[in-house]
C-alpha cells in the first residue's frame, strides 16, 4: 500500500514540475516574441535619430564656414576703415582738421617718479615724417 501511495506522490510532482517548466517555457517564449519587435522598433528609431543627427551636423559646418567667410570680409573691412589715410582724411574733410604746424608741435619728456623735475621747457617743433609735405 505504500508503494501505491508513493508512485502517485511522485506521479504528482513529475505533473506539477513538468506544468511549471511548461509554464516557463510558454513564458519565454511569449516575452520573446513581444521583445524581438520591441528590440527592432528601438533599432529604427536609433537609426532615425542618428540620420537626423548627421544631417544637423553638415548643416552646422556649412553654417561654420559661411560664418568664417564673413569674419574675415568683416576684418578686411575694418582694417580698411581704420587705416591711417582714411581717418586722415575723414578727419580733414569732415571734421575740418588740419596737420599741425611745427609750432603747434610740444614734446612732453616724463620724469620718473623721485627723480628732481627739469627746468620747464621751451616748445619745441617736432617734424612728424607721417605728415604730407614735410621732409
Amino acid at each position: 500500500m505504500m508503494a501505491d501511495t508513493s508512485m502517485v506522490n511522485s506521479g504528482m510532482r513529475n505533473r506539477s514540475g513538468g506544468g511549471f517548466a511548461r509554464i516557463v517555457k510558454k513564458a519565454l517564449v511569449v516575452v520573446a516574441l513581444l521583445s524581438v519587435p520591441s528590440l527592432m522598433a528601438l533599432n529604427v528609431c536609433l537609426g532615425v535619430s542618428v540620420f537626423k543627427l548627421g544631417s544637423e551636423v553638415e548643416s552646422l559646418k556649412k553654417e561654420k564656414s559661411a560664418l568664417i567667410k564673413s569674419n574675415r570680409a568683416y576684418q578686411i573691412e575694418a582694417a580698411s576703415l581704420a587705416s591711417p589715410e582714411r581717418v586722415e582724411s575723414l578727419a580733414s574733410s569732415v571734421i575740418g582738421m588740419a596737420v599741425p604746424t611745427d609750432r603747434q608741435v610740444v614734446l612732453v619728456k616724463r620724469v620718473a617718479k623721485g627723480a628732481s623735475r627739469p627746468a620747464p621747457a621751451t616748445s619745441q617743433a617736432t617734424a612728424d615724417p607721417r605728415a604730407p609735405g614735410r621732409s
